[in-house]
């Protein structure tokens, strides 16, 4: 099958997911708060796994740098909660533009990538997926999923909460890098994978 053939049904097993949440935040940027100085502050990125299939990686530049295509993300949700288009504490899809020759601008929702001997999952961004993850932001843009049950109890707890089990961890798609990854469970969160360094993840929109 040609590139443009596979291009094209991917779109078109997407394009009902997508349409679901078709409200669109403004454009912003991912910075890193960590404890290791060589994160804090830098801004995470898209970055090649294979055809159309983007990491979020670490990408060494600050918000002093100025924002490009690679460090450009958007929320998209299925309405806004005031006449502000505020997209804070709405459920959406992350989403990152991959350019497509002709094609223009695709939008590329994440979904996490997870192994079943593993509790570290790779949020991974592709037009590709139809199962996807859904996020939200805070009132001071952090990033975090939600979850409505608690199951280390039981009986399970029925309970919305926000999780950010961000991590920055050396991991595996199609190649070896580091990347943003996310830590499957509740607290106490205990990363098996010994490269992982716990950060949290804010959004900040960039100036017009």
């Amino acid at each position: 099958m040609r590139p443009s053939a596979i291009t094209a049904l991917f779109l078109t097993l997407i394009a009902p997911v997508l349409a679901q949440y078709n409200f669109s935040s403004s454009p912003f940027r991912l910075m890193i708060e960590s404890q290791n100085s060589t994160l804090n502050g830098t801004v995470l990125g898209a970055c090649h796994e294979n055809a159309g299939i983007e990491a979020l990686c670490p990408v060494g530049s600050t918000l002093d740098d100025s924002a490009t295509s690679v460090t450009t993300f958007y929320q998209n949700v299925s309405y806004f909660r005031d006449s502000s288009n505020s997209t804070v504490n709405t459920p959406g899809l992350l989403c990152w533009d991959l350019y497509l020759g002709s094609l223009g601008a695709i939008s590329s929702p994440m979904y996490l990538n997870t192994m079943p001997n593993s509790n570290v999952a790779t949020p991974i961004i592709s037009t590709g997926r139809t199962i996807l993850q859904r996020v939200v932001f805070d009132e001071c843009g952090w990033l975090g999923i939600q979850s409505y049950l608690d199951d280390s109890s039981a009986p399970p707890a029925r309970r919305l909460k926000t999780y950010m089990n961000w991590m920055v961890c050396t991991t595996y798609f199609s190649y070896t890098m580091e990347t943003l990854a996310w830590v499957l469970g509740s607290e106490p969160i205990m990363p098996q994978n010994p490269t992982c360094q716990r950060v949290l993840v804010k959004r900040v929109f960039i100036e017009p």
